[in-house]
């Protein structure tokens, strides 16, 4: 009679620990496939940069954008500097250590050009922005405007990131569901 009154419990336990186990591995799986997807994306997102050489300008819109250098010696150029439409000078704030790797395609096929973050600018409207800088420029070297490479790469893993979490603390709330119920329905409950 008790090993007859303890098998439900059991496989209850069991089909309740087994979701929870499956729920985890595939809530957490697909949450690494989807961030790495999202971080091949954040790979490619310089491509879409705006580029020029010193001395040229750059059609911007409205916004907060990061200046960077490209090349194999951005060290070299010394200061750079940013003109607004109106022929105002734009104060170019401080940046984090920013760096990615410049796509090969925009580079000639070459695999060593190094994109280095000189300072954050607010294009405060839309208009040609002039850059320029204080040095003279190697042929190899250009200037290129977009989005802060570091914020927006973990912006876009904190929702995969967070359906991780999720995913887990609702497996690990279904396990001790189980657990609760197979302690409170097993034959010691009644004693």
């Amino acid at each position: 009679m008790t090993l007859t009154g303890r098998r439900p419990v059991e496989r209850t336990a069991r089909r309740g620990y087994v979701t929870a186990a499956v729920l985890a591995v595939v809530g957490v799986a697909g949450a690494g496939v989807w961030g790495g997807v999202v971080v091949l994306d954040r790979l490619d997102a310089p491509s879409a940069f705006v580029r020029a050489v010193p001395g040229e300008a750059v059609e911007l819109d409205a916004g907060e954008y990061v200046l960077y250098v490209e090349g194999t010696t951005p060290g070299a150029l010394g200061a750079v500097s940013v003109t607004a439409p109106d022929g105002g000078p734009v104060d170019l704030g401080p940046v984090a250590d920013l760096r990615y790797d410049v796509p090969a395609d925009l580079v000639g096929g070459r695999d060593d050009v190094l994109g280095t973050g000189v300072g954050r600018l607010e294009a405060e409207e839309p208009g040609l922005y002039a850059l320029a800088t204080e040095e003279a420029v190697p042929d190899d070297v250009r200037l290129a405007v977009g989005e802060d490479v570091a914020r927006a790469g973990l912006r876009a893993l904190l929702t995969p990131a967070a359906v991780a979490v999720l995913t887990l603390v609702t497996a690990l709330a279904l396990a001790a569901r189980t657990a609760h119920r197979s302690s409170s329905t097993g034959p010691e409950a009644g004693r």
